[in-house]
């Protein structure tokens, strides 16, 4: 076996312990620090160094417990349906893998899998939502009539979700849920007694969810499938459309929720096209980058293409690139840029490419200036670090252009006032040798204004 990395119960301690090789160390490579401590022990590093190690792509559980009547044979519906090799039903982000157990002759579990093949938030609702349509579709489809009708049945059903993140907070789902009857049971992913369960819980906000309630199964998977997305900052493109399809096909039933006119607002965070910016703040990143004598400029998280289009249409530079994570968001700047019908002489070049904002990527070096419009909409508190290091050591432009919406954003992963972002971003422009300059875009007090960051070098 080779290096191990083992977290020490998660937040539990304030570090993570690198457990030495079980084999010979090999010869000094890009990690030779390690060899340099001649490492027989375990080495000791601080939580907020390693847990962006940890957020990667990782299976998410949903369990679904159902108890029925002895007799009926609703528990060899779930069996012949669930049990077996495991079936898959294959999605576009992944698939999802269904899996069957009965505690007792009329208690049957449904636990469905979710393994993801695109870079998300662990632990994203929205996902996990699509997964159980998709998952639950062949079941309630049936055409066999006698597990349908028993699908009808109401019956005491319990649904848990060892790890769920709501970034909105998890009174959200309570106030969606418990109106529709269920008992909701949130918890931390650590005990409320552990010293530093508020310390993770700030880094990622993700939960333990229960929910009970006596249901009809289709009822119940119907209403999971609209409100798990809510606890998304935003709606994940290649997602938009489904999400949009159940919200509306729930209308006549959320029309009656008494919390209706706050879903709607958080609904409407989770259509719009969220990543269109203000044209105030487009103008105000042209004309700085202008002032810049800029000519070649990477948009790092280009989304729909906004800001990518003014910049071809105003002309003045010779290369604009985009990069994003999702397939399906690149795919609408791609689109609202009209690649397929641009000349390939034309100026300025125009690319688009997929990446992360926390991974090093050699296509990152070859620009005078980088942007990335409403921070923290894109990013985590605890990945500040790394991207700053990403972007002003190793990418190193001559300029980098960060923006702060103002106020309490719904689809911010975390809220900054203006006073910390100017804080933080001193911070980093003395660390890495840039000189900082701080406007506000909008409105005329700094509460109600865009924040603007220009690092220049």
């Amino acid at each position: 076996m080779g290096n191990s990395i083992a977290p020490r119960a998660l937040g539990a301690t304030r570090t993570c312990v690198l457990e030495p090789p079980t084999a010979s160390i090999p010869r000094p490579g890009p990690h030779a620090c390690f060899h340099k401590t001649r490492w027989s022990e375990p080495i000791e590093l601080p939580l907020k160094t390693m847990l962006p190690m940890f957020v990667v792509p990782t299976p998410m559980l949903l369990t679904l417990t159902i108890h029925h009547p002895p007799g009926t044979i609703l528990g060899e519906s779930l069996k012949s349906w669930a049990s077996g090799s495991a079936p898959s039903y294959p999605l576009a982000f992944g698939q999802v893998h269904a899996f069957y157990t009965a505690q007792a002759p009329n208690v049957h579990t449904i636990a469905l899998l979710l393994e993801l093949n695109t870079l998300s938030l662990p632990a994203s609702g929205a996902y996990m939502a699509h997964a159980v349509s998709e998952a639950f579709a062949a079941l309630l489809g049936t055409q066999d009539e006698s597990p349908k009708a028993l699908c009808d049945h109401v019956l005491p059903i319990e649904v848990q979700l060892p790890v769920l993140q709501c970034t909105p907070g998890p009174a959200l789902l309570e106030r969606f849920f418990a109106p529709l009857g269920y008992t909701v049971h949130i918890d931390g992913v650590l005990p409320a007694t552990d010293p530093h369960a508020a310390e993770v819980a700030a880094l990622l906000p993700c939960y333990q969810v229960t929910l009970r309630a006596n249901k009809r199964l289709a009822e119940l998977v119907e209403q999971l499938c609209v409100g798990l997305p809510l606890c998304e900052p935003h709606s994940p493109a290649e997602l938009r459309e489904s999400i949009q399809e159940r919200y509306a096909s729930a209308t006549a039933w959320l029309s009656e929720h008494p919390q209706w006119a706050d879903l709607c607002q958080h609904y409407g965070r989770l259509l719009n096209d969220a990543d269109e910016p203000a044209p105030a703040v487009v103008d105000a990143v042209l004309a700085t980058l202008g002032a810049g004598s800029v000519r070649r400029v990477l948009d790092l998280r280009c989304g729909g293409g906004h800001l990518l289009a003014a910049l071809v249409n105003q002309g003045r530079m010779s290369q604009v690139s985009g990069m994003e994570e999702s397939p399906a968001t690149l795919e609408r700047a791609r689109e609202r840029l009209r690649l397929e019908h641009r000349p390939a002489d034309a100026l300025p070049t125009v690319s688009l490419f997929p990446g992360l904002l926390t991974l090093r990527d050699q296509r990152l070096t070859a620009y005078d200036a980088a942007c990335l419009l409403d921070l923290t909409c894109h990013l985590e508190r605890h990945q500040l670090s790394g991207f700053a290091r990403l972007v002003l050591s190793i990418m190193r432009p001559n300029m980098v252009l960060l923006t702060l919406e103002p106020g309490p954003s719904p689809s911010a992963r975390f809220q900054w006032s203006t006073a910390e972002f100017k804080a933080w971003a001193q911070e980093q422009a003395e660390r890495y040798g840039y000189e900082l300059r701080v406007t506000q875009i909008e409105g005329s007090t700094p509460e109600s204004s865009t924040c603007l960051g220009a690092f220049t070098r």
